[in-house]
C-alpha cells in the first residue's frame, strides 16, 4: 500500500514548486524625500529675537510616514501607501523645511529648533491638517495640503495665527508627480506666510 502513495505525493511535488516560484513578491518600500523649497529673498525688518520652530503636530493618518490618498476628490475617505514612506514624519519634515525658509529669508537673529532656543524667543508651531493627494473628476491627481501656523511668544496673545491652504494638480498620475506637486503647494504656503510675517516683524520691538 505504501508502494502505491508514495508515488502519487510524488506526482504533487512539482505542483507545489510551481506555485513557490510563481509565489508574487513583496514589494520593496520606497522612501520619498520633499522637494528642495523655493528661494526666498531676505525680508525688510527682521527680528533681533530668535525663532524656535517647533515640530509641526500631526493627528492620526497625518502623523504617519506613509504617503496618503484619498478615493474622492473631496478627500472624505483616506487610505495609506504600505510601500511608499516619506523618509521622515511629515511633522519633522515641515519643521525642517520652514527653519531653512526662515534662515534663507534672514527673519531673525537665529533659526533654530525650540530645543535650540530660550525661553525669550518667538515659538512657531504648525499643525497639519490636510496632507493627501486626490483624484479629480477630470482624472487627474491633485495634492490637498492644509496647515495652521502660529507665532508666539511666552504666554503673550499670538503675533500670528492663520490657516493656509493650497491644492497644486500634479503633472501626472505618478506618485513622483504628487511629491513635487506637494513642494509647489508648500512653496505657495510660505510665500504667503512671509508676506504675513514680514509687517508684523516690523513693527514688532523685542521685549
Amino acid at each position: 500500500m505504501n508502494l502505491q502513495v508514495w508515488p502519487r505525493s510524488l506526482w504533487s511535488l512539482p505542483l507545489l514548486l510551481s506555485a513557490c516560484v510563481s509565489a508574487p513578491s513583496i514589494p520593496e518600500t520606497t522612501w520619498h524625500r520633499l522637494p528642495a523649497a523655493a528661494d526666498v529673498a531676505p525680508i525688510s525688518h527682521p527680528s533681533a529675537v530668535p525663532v524656535a520652530v517647533h515640530r509641526f503636530e500631526a493627528d492620526g493618518l497625518y502623523a504617519d510616514q506613509a504617503l496618503l490618498y484619498a478615493l474622492d476628490a473631496k478627500a472624505q475617505q483616506l487610505r495609506a501607501y504600505h510601500y511608499h514612506q516619506w523618509i521622515d514624519p511629515p511633522g519633522t519634515l515641515l519643521q525642517r523645511r520652514w527653519i531653512g525658509v526662515l534662515q534663507q529669508a534672514q527673519a531673525a537673529s537665529q533659526v533654530v529648533e525650540r530645543s535650540q532656543a530660550g525661553s525669550e524667543a518667538w515659538q512657531l508651531r504648525g499643525r497639519i491638517e490636510r496632507w493627501e493627494r486626490a483624484p479629480t473628476a477630470a482624472g487627474d491627481w491633485q495634492v490637498q495640503v492644509a496647515l495652521e501656523l502660529r507665532l508666539q511668544r511666552g504666554r503673550d496673545m499670538p503675533l500670528l495665527r492663520k490657516h493656509y491652504s493650497e491644492v497644486q494638480t500634479a503633472n501626472d498620475a505618478s506618485l513622483e508627480a504628487s511629491v513635487q506637486a506637494m513642494g509647489e503647494a508648500l512653496d505657495r504656503i510660505q510665500a504667503a506666510f512671509l508676506a504675513d510675517l514680514t509687517p508684523l516683524l516690523a513693527t514688532e520691538s523685542p521685549q
